[in-house]
């Protein structure tokens, strides 16, 4: 009976290793079976999942584009027409006055002689040309006597004495000189006519 259980032991101790083995094998395959069936079953569902949601969702198409708004230009307006050149009289400016050549020294009768025929007249009043002729300070270097008479006639154009005739009574040639050589410096108003006055004192 020790023999058979001895030998029984030694059976037993041998196959132990060999069972164990399978055993750990089948753990192994069984733990690979479960894991690939609930892997697959998840994939299955996550599929499923996606797949329905995108069998379900419609395919998204773009939105139609707005037709272009059309933007009616307006309409361009005929162009004026030109405004005819208006005839517009230009007043013509006022021309130098004409070159008149005077005589030197020239007498009243001298100075209207060189006045050519058809010049515009235009008058001077009497009382602008007689004042600077009356300005008795004017002749102090002449020494006017008070007891002399002293008679002027002047011709005047274009703001200047240009024809003078002086007397004295009594008569002195010297006085008449110095009195005409003052007048032909003053001057007056510029006009480009002759105009003449005469004036006493």
């Amino acid at each position: 009976m020790k023999e058979r259980k001895s030998d029984a032991l030694v059976v037993k101790k041998r196959m132990l290793p060999p069972m164990r083995r399978l055993i750990f094998v089948g753990v192994l395959w069984i733990t690979g079976a479960v894991t690939g069936a609930v892997t697959g079953a998840v994939t299955g569902a996550l599929t499923a999942a996606c797949g329905g949601e995108t069998a379900n969702t419609p395919p998204s198409t773009p939105a139609p584009t707005p037709a272009a708004a059309t933007i009616e230009q307006p309409a361009a307006a005929p162009p004026e027409p030109a405004p005819a050149a208006a005839v517009t009289a230009e007043t013509p400016a006022p021309a130098p006055p004409p070159k008149v050549e005077f005589p030197p020294h020239a007498s009243v009768d001298q100075a209207m002689n060189a006045v050519p025929h058809g010049l515009q007249r235009m008058n001077m009043s009497t009382d602008v040309m007689q004042a600077p002729l009356l300005d008795l300070k004017r002749y102090d270097k002449c020494k006017v006597p008070r007891s002399t008479k002293v008679v002027m006639s002047v011709a005047i154009f274009d703001g200047a004495a240009v024809g003078v005739d002086v007397t004295t009574k009594p008569r002195s040639t010297k006085l008449e000189a110095c009195l005409d050589g003052v007048v032909r410096t003053m001057s007056w108003d510029k006009v480009p006519s002759l105009n003449q006055v005469t004036v006493t004192f």
